[in-house]
Protein backbone atom coordinates (compact mmCIF):
# COMPACT_ATOMS: atom_id res chain seq x y z
CA UNK A 1 0.00 0.00 0.00
CA UNK A 2 2.02 2.97 -1.22
CA UNK A 3 0.04 5.42 0.96
CA UNK A 4 1.77 3.96 4.02
CA UNK A 5 5.44 4.07 4.97
CA UNK A 6 5.21 1.72 7.93
CA UNK A 7 3.47 0.36 10.97
CA UNK A 8 4.39 0.82 14.64
CA UNK A 9 3.11 -1.32 17.49
CA UNK A 10 2.27 0.55 20.71
CA UNK A 11 0.85 -0.16 24.14
CA UNK A 12 1.05 -3.35 26.13
CA UNK A 13 2.26 -5.45 23.20
CA UNK A 14 5.19 -3.07 22.60
CA UNK A 15 5.96 -3.15 26.36
CA UNK A 16 5.88 -6.95 26.38
CA UNK A 17 3.10 -6.81 28.96
CA UNK A 18 0.08 -7.93 26.91
CA UNK A 19 -2.33 -10.43 28.38
CA UNK A 20 -5.22 -12.47 26.96
CA UNK A 21 -7.56 -9.46 26.89
CA UNK A 22 -5.16 -6.72 25.79
CA UNK A 23 -6.12 -4.38 22.99
CA UNK A 24 -3.85 -4.19 19.97
CA UNK A 25 -2.67 -0.63 19.38
CA UNK A 26 -0.68 0.48 16.39
CA UNK A 27 0.01 3.48 14.18
CA UNK A 28 0.00 3.30 10.40
CA UNK A 29 2.51 5.93 9.28
CA UNK A 30 1.23 7.72 6.19
CA UNK A 31 3.53 8.71 3.35
CA UNK A 32 4.03 12.48 3.33
CA UNK A 33 0.95 14.28 2.01
CA UNK A 34 -1.09 11.11 1.34
CA UNK A 35 -3.43 11.09 4.32
CA UNK A 36 -6.66 11.32 2.31
CA UNK A 37 -5.65 8.31 0.20
CA UNK A 38 -4.53 6.34 3.27
CA UNK A 39 -7.71 7.16 5.16
CA UNK A 40 -9.72 5.97 2.18
CA UNK A 41 -7.99 2.58 2.43
CA UNK A 42 -8.26 2.19 6.22
CA UNK A 43 -10.68 -0.73 6.05
CA UNK A 44 -8.09 -2.74 4.13
CA UNK A 45 -6.00 -2.77 7.32
CA UNK A 46 -8.66 -4.44 9.44
CA UNK A 47 -9.19 -8.10 10.12
CA UNK A 48 -11.49 -9.99 7.74
CA UNK A 49 -14.83 -10.70 9.37
CA UNK A 50 -14.69 -7.69 11.66
CA UNK A 51 -17.68 -7.60 14.03
CA UNK A 52 -17.84 -3.82 14.49
CA UNK A 53 -15.81 -0.83 13.31
CA UNK A 54 -15.74 2.89 13.97
CA UNK A 55 -13.63 5.94 13.22
CA UNK A 56 -12.47 9.10 14.91
CA UNK A 57 -10.76 11.86 12.93
CA UNK A 58 -8.43 13.63 15.34
CA UNK A 59 -6.15 15.82 13.26
CA UNK A 60 -7.11 19.46 13.24
CA UNK A 61 -6.20 19.72 9.56
CA UNK A 62 -7.51 16.29 8.61
CA UNK A 63 -4.14 14.55 8.81
CA UNK A 64 -4.73 12.10 11.65
CA UNK A 65 -7.43 9.68 12.61
CA UNK A 66 -8.14 6.44 14.37
CA UNK A 67 -9.82 3.42 12.80
CA UNK A 68 -10.92 0.88 15.39
CA UNK A 69 -12.53 -2.51 15.15
CA UNK A 70 -13.45 -5.57 17.13
CA UNK A 71 -12.35 -8.87 15.64
CA UNK A 72 -14.34 -12.09 15.51
CA UNK A 73 -12.17 -13.24 18.44
CA UNK A 74 -13.46 -10.26 20.48
CA UNK A 75 -10.19 -8.31 20.39
CA UNK A 76 -10.25 -4.54 20.03
CA UNK A 77 -7.76 -3.17 17.54
CA UNK A 78 -6.98 0.53 17.40
CA UNK A 79 -5.12 1.77 14.35
CA UNK A 80 -3.99 5.37 14.39
CA UNK A 81 -3.46 6.66 10.86
CA UNK A 82 -1.12 9.64 10.85
CA UNK A 83 0.81 11.76 8.40
CA UNK A 84 3.76 12.51 10.70
CA UNK A 85 4.68 15.67 8.81
CA UNK A 86 1.23 17.20 9.34
CA UNK A 87 -0.69 15.22 11.97
CA UNK A 88 0.89 16.60 15.13
CA UNK A 89 1.17 13.22 16.86
CA UNK A 90 3.92 12.72 19.41
CA UNK A 91 5.37 9.29 20.17
CA UNK A 92 6.04 7.87 23.63
CA UNK A 93 8.11 4.78 24.29
CA UNK A 94 7.75 1.90 24.15
CA UNK A 95 6.96 1.27 20.53
CA UNK A 96 8.16 -1.18 17.92
CA UNK A 97 8.41 -0.57 14.20
CA UNK A 98 6.99 -3.79 12.76
CA UNK A 99 6.71 -2.79 9.09
CA UNK A 100 8.92 -0.34 7.22
CA UNK A 101 12.19 1.41 7.90
CA UNK A 102 12.90 1.71 11.66
CA UNK A 103 13.67 5.41 11.13
CA UNK A 104 9.95 6.20 10.65
CA UNK A 105 9.69 6.58 14.43
CA UNK A 106 12.03 9.59 14.25
CA UNK A 107 9.36 11.47 12.27
CA UNK A 108 7.38 11.94 15.47
CA UNK A 109 8.44 14.31 18.26
CA UNK A 110 9.16 12.37 21.48
CA UNK A 111 6.62 12.37 24.28
CA UNK A 112 7.09 11.30 27.88
CA UNK A 113 4.97 8.28 28.78
CA UNK A 114 1.44 9.34 29.69
CA UNK A 115 0.26 8.27 33.16
CA UNK A 116 -2.70 5.87 33.16
CA UNK A 117 -4.95 8.32 35.04
CA UNK A 118 -4.31 11.02 32.42
CA UNK A 119 -5.18 8.58 29.62
CA UNK A 120 -8.39 7.58 31.42
CA UNK A 121 -9.34 11.24 31.92
CA UNK A 122 -8.87 11.85 28.19
CA UNK A 123 -10.95 8.78 27.35
CA UNK A 124 -13.69 10.04 29.68
CA UNK A 125 -13.70 13.42 27.91
CA UNK A 126 -14.22 11.62 24.59
CA UNK A 127 -17.09 9.59 26.11
CA UNK A 128 -18.64 12.75 27.56
CA UNK A 129 -18.55 14.36 24.09
CA UNK A 130 -20.31 11.35 22.58
CA UNK A 131 -17.27 10.38 20.49
CA UNK A 132 -17.02 6.84 21.86
CA UNK A 133 -19.58 4.33 20.66
CA UNK A 134 -21.36 2.29 23.31
CA UNK A 135 -19.77 -0.92 22.04
CA UNK A 136 -16.28 0.45 22.85
CA UNK A 137 -17.38 1.41 26.35
CA UNK A 138 -18.93 -2.02 26.93
CA UNK A 139 -15.85 -3.73 25.53
CA UNK A 140 -13.70 -1.87 28.06
CA UNK A 141 -16.04 -2.91 30.86
CA UNK A 142 -15.83 -6.56 29.74
CA UNK A 143 -12.03 -6.40 29.58
CA UNK A 144 -11.86 -4.86 33.07
CA UNK A 145 -14.30 -7.43 34.49
CA UNK A 146 -12.27 -10.30 33.05
CA UNK A 147 -9.06 -8.94 34.58
CA UNK A 148 -10.73 -8.42 37.98
CA UNK A 149 -12.18 -11.95 37.92
CA UNK A 150 -8.74 -13.37 37.13
CA UNK A 151 -7.24 -11.47 40.05
CA UNK A 152 -9.96 -12.70 42.44
CA UNK A 153 -9.53 -16.27 41.26
CA UNK A 154 -5.76 -16.05 41.37
CA UNK A 155 -5.35 -17.14 37.75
Amino acid sequence: MPEFDGLMLLGSFARGAADEVSDVDFVAVVADGRFAEAWGRRRELQTPGTLFEWDLLTGEDGDAGSHKWITRDIVKVECGIVDAARGGMQLAEPYAVIVGDPSIAARFPPLEPIPRDVLEAYAQQLRDKGLVPEVETRYGELRDALRQARLRDGS
